[in-house]
C-alpha cells in the first residue's frame, strides 16, 4: 500500500517536472496563444505550472 502511494507521488512530481519543462521550452519559441491547436495546450501549462511558478519568481532577483 506504503508502495504503491509513493509510485503514485513520483509518478505525479516526475509529470509535473515534465510539465515545468515543456513551460520553459514554450517560454523560449514563439507560440502563437490564438492557434486553435497549440492554445488550449498552451495555456494548460501555464496555468498548470503558474502556482508553482510564481513564488519561485518572488524569491528570484529581478
Amino acid at each position: 500500500m506504503i508502495i504503491a502511494l509513493a509510485n503514485a507521488v513520483h509518478i505525479i512530481f516526475r509529470a509535473y517536472t515534465y510539465l515545468i519543462l515543456a513551460r520553459v521550452i514554450l517560454s523560449w519559441i514563439r507560440v502563437d496563444p490564438y492557434h486553435p491547436v497549440w492554445g488550449p495546450i498552451l495555456r494548460f501549462v501555464f496555468q498548470a505550472t503558474e502556482p508553482i511558478m510564481q513564488p519561485v519568481r518572488r524569491m528570484l532577483p529581478s
